[in-house]
């Protein structure tokens, strides 16, 4: 990724990331299966803001790409949480950049180590720091990857708006945590 932005949760910044592209009386696309509390908020918060989200079965492109014209983003999860379902990213990321579509994912489940999803085309990449990234039970934090341009504008639209900002304790925390990622994922594999 060319550039990322520390927030105070993972839901501050999915919160942040999908409400810095998508407005009242626009609509995104999410997969079903999606972590419980991004469905919450879609569920619950969404509606009053006039915001529309379909649910797709994210392992049928054919249910994807008949739900895209006229959203205004994809949200992804690979794996999905407690269903651990997969997407074909690229497919999925190909057809939403026929039509202009931003595409999101929470890579939390697979992290940078066994999923890079920006070279399989999405455009911005979520995390929830809490889990694998800071490794210790001792952090709440979120991150959002992706290019310069897609980041400076969720600061400029988002990031300072909603409260999620990452204090610099959580923030050393989690730069701890990530000097041992590569160490400690494969043996979560064992």
């Amino acid at each position: 990724a060319e550039a990322a932005r520390g927030f105070s949760s993972g839901m501050a910044a999915i919160s942040a990331t999908v409400l810095a592209f998508v407005g009242a009386g626009e609509r995104l696309v999410a997969v079903r299966n999606c972590y419980g509390d991004a469905y919450r908020l879609f569920e619950r918060l969404f509606p009053r803001l006039n915001i529309k989200v379909d649910y797709v079965d994210g392992s049928d492109p054919d249910a994807v790409a008949a739900a895209l014209p006229g959203a205004k983003l994809l949200y992804l999860e690979s794996p999905t949480s407690m269903m651990f379902e997969l997407q074909d990213l690229e497919h999925l990321t190909r057809l939403a950049k026929e039509q202009g579509i931003v595409t999101t994912i929470d890579n939390s489940w697979a992290t940078p180590v066994f999923q890079k999803p920006i070279s399989h085309g999405v455009d911005l990449v979520l995390h929830s720091a809490s889990k694998y990234l800071s490794g210790h039970s001792d952090t709440v934090a979120g991150v959002v990857a992706g290019s310069a341009a897609h980041i400076k504008h969720i600061n400029e639209q988002t990031y300072s708006q909603l409260g999620g900002k990452l204090s610099p304790f959580e923030g050393w925390l989690l730069l701890r945590g990530l000097r041992t990622l590569p160490l400690r994922l494969p043996h979560h594999m064992k």
